[in-house]
């Protein structure tokens, strides 16, 4: 046996999953810095920028609060792994297997927040 080992190295801790409140929060926590992040970003954009890029485009104003929301949530998973949300309620993504998750993972989670093989544990 060496120095590291003990005998309770064997026994782990299930993960368990994160109620339904919790996840609430986080996404109302999500919503608030997603909102905060389009409202500064108005206020830094002169107005006549943001009309001239938008004018005869109908739907371009939902692929860029799209564009926005995703970048917001994968760069977060990519240098934290979590969002600021999941931070604050203190969950955390993990796959199927109770294992962090893979970049391919953590893109998928950016859009998708809740799949089969992703959910949100506690942490």
């Amino acid at each position: 046996m060496e120095n590291d080992d003990s005998i309770l190295s064997d026994i782990e801790t299930p993960a368990i999953e994160s109620t339904y409140w919790q996840r609430l929060f986080t996404n109302i926590i999500d919503w608030l810095v997603e909102v905060g992040l389009f409202v500064g970003i108005y206020w830094m954009i002169p107005l006549e920028s943001i009309a001239s890029f938008l004018d005869d485009k109908p739907y371009m104003t939902y692929v860029v609060l799209f564009i926005l929301i995703f970048a917001y949530r994968f760069i977060c998973l990519i240098t934290y792994e979590k969002t600021v949300g999941m931070m604050i309620c203190g969950i955390k993504y993990l796959d199927a297997s109770l294992q962090p998750l893979s970049a391919k993972q953590k893109m998928i989670a950016a859009v998708a927040i809740r799949t089969s093989t992703i959910r949100l544990y506690k942490n």
